[in-house]
């Protein structure tokens, strides 16, 4: 690569400083974590019991 550090990568592959590539990182981990989560829960979620067709309530006891 031939990069010294990786503030020069970082500002020489993308024009942007260490900083915001660090925060860059930070913001596709989060979106990662996300979208895991958003694919676990559509399985089956917590509120959603079978033979609901679907419709989830806020409580069990709610018709």
């Amino acid at each position: 690569m031939g990069f010294t550090s990786w503030e020069s990568y970082c500002q020489a592959e993308f024009g942007i400083s260490r900083a915001q590539a660090y925060r860059l990182l930070d913001v596709a981990r989060a979106l990662a974590a996300i979208h895991g989560a958003v694919n676990a829960g559509t399985e089956m979620s917590r509120t959603q019991r079978p033979g609901n067709r679907g419709r989830t309530t806020a409580c069990p006891s709610a018709p």
